[in-house]
């Protein structure tokens, strides 16, 4: 170990004001120490180890929730032990080979239950319906009420229309409560899409199916609901509302959940694009006199605007900013150019995204400028690609003016 222990509980001081997770201000100083009461708590750690040349290192970090200060010291006290985590290791391996003997699956099946729930986690839409039919089927979500489901769960639908597939519904009945005993609660519809017909094998089979999973003990209190419907008995508005709804859609023939995540297309990320921004040099203008200038901004026109000047990566301490709007329509914008546009209401109506981030403030629109002959960009305000040279905002009532010089 080559330095003491740090550790840091202020977001602010972390990141940095007007930096980003992907250069935090903390990787390239010490942290701070802060404890107490902060606007806005994180928590890190960090320890200095040499590694020596074929040689190998294990650190290992713990996260203990305690309801009272004796309770947690204490488990820190037990847990400080190097060996401590080898038995927790243990512990948590012959638990998982309970449950999954339990739920009757192998550990491949939990692995498949695991890729499936990191795509409801990360919003993953490529097992929802098209966009044909999530447009067709589009609408409040009280039309689901008339099915008991709230829509308040992500909705897992499972078609299902041969009985010979039953194997598959149970394999997904058993991924639903795999996913409850880790605290990820889902609504599960499960659809009999067979045709009308007078015989109900497929039906009796969905729901002897339903009662078994429901009749094993259940090993937690959360979680969502399971739902048996007919599409002979649905109305059609109403299956293409739950379709549009759904997270995720399941299509019993189309094979087990392994299968239908391998068939999925690869998500190919796009290649980062580097911005010429502008680097000409250019003697830039002597700040403005402003009236009560505090080393940022100060007053101009009287008091009819207020001025912010940020040089050579220089913040505001948050982000100031301008709200305008009139009965319908409205935008704030800060000193560096981060902001969004609202419609009627600015919390339920947004148009552009708005992080309420008051450490970064990443900008949700921007404008560019690019010299056409010569490929460079630039931007009036300082985000969200910020150059050399000085930024000068001007804040009035019912406007917003931005200047750049570099």
């Amino acid at each position: 170990e080559t330095g003491a222990l740090q550790y840091e509980t202020d977001r602010a001081k972390f990141v940095g004001r007007g930096q980003m997770l992907s250069n935090p201000a903390a990787a390239e100083t010490p942290l701070s120490g802060t404890i107490g009461t902060v606007l806005d708590p994180i928590f890190s750690l960090r320890r200095r180890v040499l590694i020596p040349g074929g040689g190998r290192v294990r650190v290992t970090f713990w996260t203990m929730v305690a309801d009272t200060p004796d309770a947690l010291l204490d488990l820190v006290e037990r847990h400080r032990d190097a060996s401590a985590f080898g038995r927790a290791v243990t512990l948590a391996w012959t638990q998982n080979q309970v449950q999954l003997r339990h739920l009757g699956v192998s550990a491949t099946t939990a692995s498949d239950f695991q890729r499936l729930a990191g795509m409801l986690v990360r919003g993953d839409g490529r097992l929802r319906a098209n966009a044909a039919q999530i447009r067709a089927g589009a609408g409040p979500q009280s039309d689901l009420w008339a099915l008991g489901v709230s829509g308040d769960l992500p909705i897992v639908l499972f078609l299902i229309s041969d009985a010979e597939d039953i194997g598959r519904l149970q394999e997904v009945l058993a991924a639903a409560e795999y996913w409850q005993m880790r605290q990820l609660a889902v609504d599960l519809v499960i659809l009999n899409d067979r045709a009308s017909s007078y015989v109900q094998d497929l039906q009796i089979a969905i729901e002897a199916a339903v009662r078994s999973s429901q009749a094993r003990p259940s090993t937690t209190g959360t979680g969502g609901r399971i739902y048996t419907l007919r599409t002979d008995m649905t109305p059609a508005e109403t299956r293409a509302r739950l379709m549009a709804a759904a997270a995720m859609v399941l299509i019993a023939s189309r094979g087990g959940i392994g299968a239908q995540l391998d068939l999925l297309p690869a998500i190919s990320a796009p290649a980062p694009q580097k911005l010429a921004l502008s680097v000409l040099p250019s003697s830039p203008p002597p700040p403005p006199q402003l009236e009560f200038f505090n080393g940022t901004g100060g007053f101009d026109l009287d008091g009819r605007e207020y001025v912010t000047v940020l040089q050579d990566g220089q913040t505001t301490p948050a982000p100031w900013i301008n709200v305008i709007a009139n009965p319908s329509f409205g935008f704030q914008v800060s000193a560096e150019g981060g902001g969004f546009t609202w419609a009627e209401n600015s919390r339920e109506n947004q148009i552009t995204p708005w992080s309420n981030d008051p450490v970064s403030d990443p900008a949700g629109e921007a404008i560019y400028l690019q010299d056409l002959e010569t490929g460079q960009i630039w931007t009036p305000a300082a985000l969200p690609s910020r150059s050399k040279g000085s930024y000068i905002a001007r804040h009035g009532f019912g406007y917003s003016s931005f200047q750049h010089t570099a």
